[in-house]
C-alpha cells in the first residue's frame, strides 16, 4: 500500500508532501490545477525517464519519494535476486539533477530503472498492468482472462517453453545453413584429403630420398672414384699399402740403431692400417653404388609428387603436409559432427515444442473456462451502469502458430443496444462507454490480482448522474480489497470516497504553483457542491452535496 508520496520541485510543484489511507481517495480540483501532473511525478517512481524540463526551479534537483508498506505482499524474493536490504516499509525514490542525469534508489540502494519498473509491477496500480496495452488491444483482452484463471504460473511456463523453442529454432537454422555450406566444401575436402592420405608421407622422407636421389644419380662417378681410390691404395703394383710395407721393413733395420725408429714404425704401422680401412669402406660405397635406372626413376617421381603438393598447398614441407592431412580430417569430422547435431536439435526442438502444444492447449481449456464468468460479471455491471441491453462476447480461436501469449486468438466483441450486431470493441463503443466498460472489467479483475494499490484517473469520462453514482459505489467497493486513488470531476464518484484531496493552483512570488490538501467534512460539502452547480454553489448544491455524503 503506498503510504506517502513526497514531489519536490517538479514541474509546477514546489513541494507536496501526502500521506494516503486504505480505502477510496479522490482528487478532484480545477482544470489544470496539477493532477496529471501529480501522477507524471508517480510515474517518475515507477520508472518513467525524465530530463530538465520537469524541474520547477532549474537550479535545484528534483525529488519524487513514495513509501509503500509491503509486509503482506510476500516480496522477499525480489529483493533477494537484485541484492536489495529488504523492509517492510519500503522507500522508493527519483532525482532529477539540474545537468538531467536521473538516479533511483529503494531503501536508499541505487537501483537501475528496469529494477523500479519491476518492483512497482507488483506494488501500483491496475493501470499501470492493464491500461497501457488498451482495452480494445488483444494483448489486454488475453491479460484479463489469464489474470480471471489465474495463469500466471502456467504462463510463465509456457514463455520459458516458448523462448528455449525460439532459441531452438534459430540454433536449428544456423546448423542447416552450416551445413549447406559444408556440403559444398566437403567434396573439395575429401578430394584433397584422398590425395595426401595416398601419398602416406612420413616426417623426414624428402630428406631420405634426397640423399637416394644423389647417391644413384651419381653412382658411376662414385665407382670411378672408388676403384681408384682402391687401386691406389691396395691393388696397383706400387700401392700406397705396399710402398709402406717396404719402407717399413727400412725402418725395423735401423730401429736398433735409434729408439726413434721404434715410435715412427708404430706410426708407419697406425697409417697403413688406416689406410687399409680406407679401402674397405671405399669397397662397400662401391657395393652400394650400383646403377639401378628404376629405382633412380622412382625416387625421383616421388620427391617431384612430394614437391608438388608442397606447393599446391603453399607450406614448407611434407611435416605441414602431415599437418593439413590431420587438419582435413577433424574438417570431414566436423561435417559429420553437423549432421549428427541437427538431428538431435531436431529432436530436441519436437520435444520442446510438444510441451509448448500441451501448455498453450492448457491455456486455451483454462481461458475459455473463465469466458462465461467474464461476460455474465462484465454484462451486470454494465447493466448497474445504465447499459442494461449491453452485450459483451468473446470470441476465441485456437490458431496453428505460437505467440508470446499462446496460440489464442482472442477478440472482446461488444454491443451497448438491442439488436444491434456485437463488432470489436474499437469499432463500437463511444468514450462513456468505454469508460463504464473499462470500469466494469477492471472491477472484475481486480479480485483476481494482488496490487496493492489501484490508481484510476478520470475513469468517469463522459458519465454522469446515476451512472457516475454507480461508478463511484463501484470503486468503493473495489476500495474495500485494494487502496484506491481516483482522479475524478464527477461529484458522485467523489462522494464516495473515504478521504478527499482538493488540488488547486496558487500564486506564490510571481509564480503560479500547485497546492494539496485534504478536505474535512465540511469541505467536501463545499467542493461536491461547487462540481454540482458551480462557485459559488446554490443552497440546492449544498444540500444535494450533504445528500449524496450521507448516501
Amino acid at each position: 500500500m503506498l503510504k506517502s508520496l513526497f514531489i519536490q520541485n517538479y514541474a509546477i510543484i514546489e513541494k507536496l508532501d501526502i500521506a494516503l489511507n486504505p480505502g477510496l481517495t479522490v482528487i478532484t480540483g480545477e482544470t489544470g490545477a496539477g493532477k496529471s501532473i501529480l501522477l507524471g511525478a508517480l510515474g517518475l517512481i515507477m520508472g518513467n525517464r525524465a530530463d530538465t524540463t520537469v524541474l520547477f526551479d532549474q537550479k535545484e534537483k528534483c525529488i519524487v519519494e513514495a513509501t509503500y508498506s509491503i509486509g503482506a505482499y510476500d516480496l522477499k524474493f525480489l529483493f533477494e535476486e537484485e541484492g536489495l536490504d529488504y523492509d517492510e516499509m519500503c522507500t522508493i525514490r527519483r532525482e532529477i539533477s539540474t545537468s538531467g542525469k536521473s538516479r533511483a534508489f529503494i531503501n536508499d540502494t541505487p537501483v537501475t530503472l528496469d529494477v523500479l519498473r519491476k518492483l512497482n509491477h507488483f506494488l501500483v496500480d491496475l493501470h499501470q498492468q492493464f491500461d497501457t496495452l488498451e482495452i480494445h488491444a488483444q494483448e489486454f483482452q488475453i491479460s484479463v482472462l489469464d489474470a480471471l484463471a489465474d495463469n500466471a504460473s502456467i504462463l510463465n511456463s509456457y514463455r520459458q517453453e516458448f523462448a528455449e523453442c525460439k532459441k531452438l529454432t534459430t540454433h536449428l537454422k544456423e546448423l542447416i545453413l552450416k551445413n549447406e555450406a559444408a556440403v559444398k566444401e566437403s567434396d573439395y575436402v575429401r578430394f584433397q584429403l584422398s590425395e595426401l592420405e595416398g601419398m602416406n608421407l612420413r616426417d623426414g622422407e624428402v630428406e631420405e630420398l634426397e640423399e637416394e636421389f644423389n647417391r644413384l644419380s651419381g653412382s658411376e662417378e662414385i665407382r670411378e672414384a672408388g676403384e681408384n681410390l682402391i687401386y691406389v691404395i691396395d691393388e696397383s703394383e706400387y700401392s700406397v699399402i705396399n710402398m709402406l710395407q717396404e719402407v717399413m721393413k727400412k725402418i725395423d733395420l735401423i730401429s736398433g740403431y735409434d729408439k726413434k725408429a721404434l715410435e715412427i714404425h708404430e706410426r708407419l704401422l697406425s697409417v697403413k692400417e688406416e689406410l687399409s680401412d680406407l679401402s674397405s669402406t671405399a669397397g662397400r660405397m662401391l657395393e652400394a653404388a650400383e646403377s639401378d635406372p628404376s629405382r633412380l626413376q622412382i625416387t625421383e617421381s616421388r620427391l617431384n609428387d612430394i614437391n608438388r603438393l608442397i606447393s599446391k598447398h603453399r607450406v614448407e614441407n611434407e611435416k605441414e603436409l602431415i599437418k593439413l592431412q590431420f587438419e582435413y580430417e577433424k574438417q570431414l569430422e566436423t561435417f559429420e559432427n553437423l549432421e549428427a547435431e541437427i538431428i538431435e536439435t531436431e529432436k530436441h526442438l519436437k520435444n520442446r515444442e510438444e510441451k509448448l502444444d500441451e501448455l498453450s492447449e492448457f491455456l486455451h481449456k483454462r481461458r475459455n473456462s473463465v469466458i462465461p464468468l467474464l461476460e455474465q460479471n462484465v454484462k451486470t455491471t454494465l447493466s448497474q451502469l445504465s447499459m442494461e441491453n449491453a452485450d459483451i462476447k468473446v470470441r476465441s480461436q485456437y490458431l496453428s502458430d505460437w505467440k508470446l501469449s499462446g496460440k489464442d486468438d482472442i477478440t472482446f466483441l461488444f454491443t451497448a443496444n438491442k439488436g444491434v450486431q456485437s463488432l470489436p470493441l474499437h469499432k463500437v463503443a463511444s468514450g462513456g462507454e468505454l469508460s463504464r466498460l473499462n470500469l466494469a472489467i477492471k472491477s472484475l479483475v481486480a479480485d483476481a490480482v494482488t496490487l496493492p494499490t489501484l490508481i484510476f484517473d478520470e475513469i468517469d469520462t463522459g458519465v454522469s448522474g446515476h451512472v457516475a453514482l454507480k461508478m463511484g459505489e463501484i470503486l468503493k467497493q473495489l476500495a474495500q480489497k485494494h487502496q484506491t486513488v481516483v482522479i475524478t470531476h464527477s461529484p458522485q464518484v467523489a462522494s464516495r470516497a473515504n478521504h478527499h484531496f482538493y488540488i488547486y493552483k496558487n500564486d506564490d512570488n510571481n509564480r503560479t504553483v500547485t497546492r494539496l490538501r485534504l478536505l474535512n467534512e465540511d469541505e467536501r460539502i463545499l467542493e461536491i457542491a461547487k462540481m454540482l452547480s458551480g462557485d459559488p454553489p446554490s443552497q440546492e448544491a449544498v444540500g444535494n452535496a450533504k445528500h449524496l455524503l450521507t448516501r
